[in-house]
C-alpha cells in the first residue's frame, strides 16, 4: 500500500518535472533538460491555473447575477402583476358604483308621479262621499213613505218647481243658438217659452255627463247641477203615494203591498247609484275645487304617452337628453305603468260590477215587471 502511494508520488513529481519514469524497472531515467522551457511551462500551466481560475469566478459570477436577475424580473412580473389585478378591482368597483348610483337614481319625473297617485288616492274618497251624498240625497226627495197623499202632493209640487226654475235658466249656448237659427230659418222670430226653456235645458241633454270643462275633465257647477237633475229625472224625481200607507199595518195587504214598493224602490236605486257614479267621475268634489278623479286618469295618459317629449326621452331620441334615459329609469318608468295599470283595472272591475247587477235588474224586470 506504502509503495503504490509512493509510486503515484514519484509519477506527478517526473510528470512536473518532465523526467521519464519507468515503474517496472524503478528506475528514472534522466533526460537532457531546458530549465528555460521548463520553467516556461510551468509559468505557463501556472498562468493557466490562474485563467480557469478567473473563469470560473467569472462564471459564477454570471450564474449568481443571472439569479439575480431572474428574481428581479419574477418581482416585477408580480409587482407588475398585482398593478393589473389592482387596477381592474378598482375598474370594477367603480363600474359597479356607477352602475348602483344609476340604479338608486330617480325617475326625472318622480315627484310628480308621487304627486299625482297622492292627489288620486284623496280624489277617489271624496268621489267616493260625493255618491253616498248625491244618493242619499236623491232617494230622500223620493222617499214618501206614510205620507199622506196631500203631502206627498205638496212635496211633489216644491221638486217640479225647483226643477223648472233651475233647469230653465241652464241653457248652453250652443242650443239657445241653434234654436234661434232654426227658426229664423223659417223666416219667423220666436222668443224662447218656459217649454221650450225646459226642452233646451241641460238638464235633458246627456252630455251633461260628459262635462264641458275640457280642462280639467271635471263638471263645471253648472253641469253639475245639470248632470243630477238629468239622473232624477230619468230616475224619477217626486215621491209617490204608497199604497201601503193606507193599509192597515197588521194587514197581510200591507205586508204584501209594502214589499212590492219596496221592490220598485231598490230598482230605482240601483240605475240612481250607477248616474251618480258617472257623475262622481268627473266632479270636482264636495268643496267644488277638487281635480275630478277623471282628471287624474287623462292627466297620467297627457304625461306619458301623450307628451312626445316624453316619448322621445324614452326612446332616447330627445336632442337635449339623448342617451340620458338609463336602463334603470326605463324599468322605473314600466313599474309606474304597471301600478297605473293595476289601479285603471281595479277602477274597470268595479264598472263592471255595477254592469252587472244592472244587466241582473234588466232581466228581473223583462220576467217579473212590478206591479202598480
Amino acid at each position: 500500500m506504502k509503495l503504490h502511494i509512493k509510486t503515484k508520488k514519484t509519477m506527478i513529481a517526473a510528470l512536473l518535472c518532465g523526467v521519464s519514469y519507468s515503474p517496472a524497472s524503478n528506475a528514472i531515467v534522466l533526460p537532457s533538460i531546458d530549465v528555460a522551457v521548463l520553467t516556461q511551462t510551468i509559468a505557463n500551466n501556472i498562468q493557466e491555473l490562474r485563467n480557469w481560475v478567473e473563469q470560473k469566478t467569472m462564471m459564477q459570477m454570471g450564474m449568481d447575477m443571472d439569479s439575480v436577475y431572474a428574481a428581479m424580473g419574477i418581482d416585477n412580473d408580480n409587482a407588475r402583476t398585482v398593478q393589473e389585478i389592482q387596477a381592474a378591482q378598482t375598474a370594477e368597483q367603480k363600474k359597479s358604483e356607477l352602475q348602483a348610483l344609476k340604479e338608486s337614481a330617480p325617475a326625472n319625473n318622480a315627484c310628480t308621479t308621487l304627486a299625482n297617485q297622492a292627489m288620486g288616492a284623496a280624489v277617489s274618497c271624496d268621489a267616493a262621499n260625493v255618491v253616498k251624498k248625491t244618493s242619499a240625497s236623491s232617494i230622500a226627495k223620493r222617499a214618501g213613505g206614510s205620507a199622506t197623499p196631500t203631502e206627498v202632493k205638496a212635496v211633489e209640487k216644491a221638486i217640479n218647481k225647483e226643477i223648472i226654475d233651475t233647469c230653465s235658466e241652464l241653457i248652453s249656448d250652443e242650443n239657445r243658438n241653434a234654436f234661434q237659427e232654426a227658426w229664423s230659418k223659417s223666416g219667423s222670430e220666436k222668443t224662447l217659452t218656459d217649454a221650450d226653456k225646459l226642452a233646451l235645458s241641460k238638464c235633458v241633454q246627456p252630455l251633461s255627463l260628459a262635462g264641458s270643462d275640457k280642462e280639467n275633465n271635471a263638471l263645471t257647477p253648472e253641469d253639475k247641477i245639470a248632470a243630477e237633475h238629468f239622473k232624477e229625472l230619468i230616475i224619477g224625481p217626486t215621491p209617490v203615494v204608497k199604497n201601503s200607507s193606507l193599509l192597515d199595518k197588521d194587514s197581510d195587504s200591507y205586508k204584501k203591498v209594502s214589499v212590492e214598493e219596496a221592490r220598485v224602490e231598490a230598482f230605482r236605486n240601483l240605475a240612481e247609484l250607477s248616474f251618480s257614479e258617472a257623475i262622481a267621475m268627473r266632479s270636482a268634489g264636495e268643496n267644488g275645487t277638487n281635480p275630478s278623479e277623471l282628471f287624474i286618469l287623462q292627466d297620467f295618459n297627457d304625461k306619458h304617452y301623450g307628451d312626445k317629449e316624453w316619448m322621445a326621452q324614452l326612446q332616447n331620441v330627445d336632442k337635449p337628453t339623448k342617451n340620458l334615459m338609463q336602463p334603470p329609469e326605463v324599468l322605473r318608468h314600466i313599474a309606474v305603468m304597471d301600478a297605473f295599470m293595476i289601479h285603471f283595472e281595479m277602477i274597470k272591475y268595479k264598472q263592471q260590477l255595477r254592469m252587472e247587477a244592472l244587466q241582473a235588474a234588466t232581466l228581473a224586470l223583462m220576467i217579473e215587471p212590478p206591479k202598480r
